[in-house]
């Protein structure tokens, strides 16, 4: 994970027909909400950027075969 001037962007390692969801919440007391999905793999690496950072977070991402 990264800080960017726009957004905050999220690197990790992908496998050849999965898909990928990325969840997020601000207070890990909370729910992760579901910020994207069915993201198609990009082997070997996957890069997604939450351009709507208003503070704090915390990042889930799903796999799962396509």
């Amino acid at each position: 994970i990264c800080l960017l001037n726009n957004g905050v962007e999220i690197k990790r390692n992908s496998k050849t027909d999965y898909l990928y969801d990325v969840l997020k919440t601000e207070d890990l007391l909370k729910e992760f909400e579901k910020i994207s999905e069915g993201l198609h793999s990009t082997p070997p690496e996957n890069i997604f950027i939450d351009e709507n950072v208003n503070s704090k977070g915390f990042y889930k991402v799903k796999e799962y075969k396509n």
